[in-house]
């Protein structure tokens, strides 16, 4: 079975680095690159093709939405957990419109960040 390959996207070096760090420890996980802006995240999800992006939701150039509705349009096969720590439910359901597959809380075990990733790629898989 091909491995999921993750694209992380947060304007927090330290997040970004820790969530690889530990998700490429997790059997079937394929961590393939990181951006700290929505800009370079389009361009990464073009260039590097993964199967989920871990998106934070706010970023201060361009913003988890934004992007996610960019990344969709080129490729709708693409899966994006939101990544937060808030959201109101207008900011949600922006994010929703946009083409988000899911919201995930930062801070969540990562048993269920796993589970939650495994579950939006089998969601995709399913629609093909």
């Amino acid at each position: 079975m091909d491995k999921i390959k993750i694209l992380i996207v947060d304007d927090q070096n330290n997040v970004r680095q820790s969530l690889g760090t530990i998700l490429a420890l997790i059997d079937g996980f394929e961590v393939v690159g990181g951006a700290a802006d929505g800009a370079e995240a389009i361009r990464l999800a073009a260039e590097l093709d993964p199967d989920i992006v871990l998106m934070d939701m706010s970023m201060s150039e361009l913003d988890g939405t934004a992007a996610t509705r960019n990344i969709k349009q080129s490729n709708p096969r693409v899966g994006v957990l939101m990544l937060t720590m808030h959201g109101s439910r207008n900011a949600r359901q922006r994010a929703f419109e946009a083409g988000v597959d899911g919201f995930v809380e930062k801070g969540i075990a990562m048993d269920e960040l796993a589970d939650s990733i495994r579950r939006v790629k089998r969601t995709k898989e399913m629609m093909k």
